[in-house]
């Protein structure tokens, strides 16, 4: 459940682009997590096949062995993938954690007399050192 609400948050029109990294790292927690632990659909599929053949259906799943080989050669196979297409997905997590610094209502508002000077050169820094290649030097135009 909580792989699809990270999704979701994902697909907001106003994503916070500095929660990115929680919300990413956080995914890959938990779906680790169910490599070692499946969820509860998973661990209780003994007692719901059990729980069908008990009420006049007749389900053969040959047993523990069947559904470790299960869990090995599919379950944990697609939880991996996953975790690879959300690595793949973003790779460049502190870039957009950067862009954060065009968003007002990120500007530390009480200590930007303060901060004014450096607010965001680390941030700038990033992007510019992604984008270098695309960047055009205004001295050439």
């Amino acid at each position: 459940m909580y792989v699809l609400c990270a999704f979701i948050s994902f697909q907001s029109s106003s994503l916070d682009f500095d929660r990115v990294k929680d919300q990413i790292a956080t995914t890959l927690a938990v779906l680790d997590a169910r490599l070692m632990i499946p969820g509860d659909h998973f661990r209780g599929t003994v007692e719901y096949i059990t729980s069908l053949n008990d009420n006049g259906f007749d389900i053969s799943f040959g047993g523990q062995e069947n559904i470790d080989r299960f869990k090995r050669d599919v379950h944990d196979k697609f939880i991996l993938a996953i975790c690879d297409n959300i690595k793949s997905r973003f790779p460049d997590v502190a870039v957009l954690e950067a862009f954060m610094i065009f968003d007002p209502r990120k500007v530390p508002g009480d200590e930007l007399s303060e901060i004014i000077d450096t607010y965001g050169q680390e941030e700038l820094e990033i992007l510019t050192d992604h984008y270098q290649s695309v960047l055009v030097d205004v001295e050439d135009t």
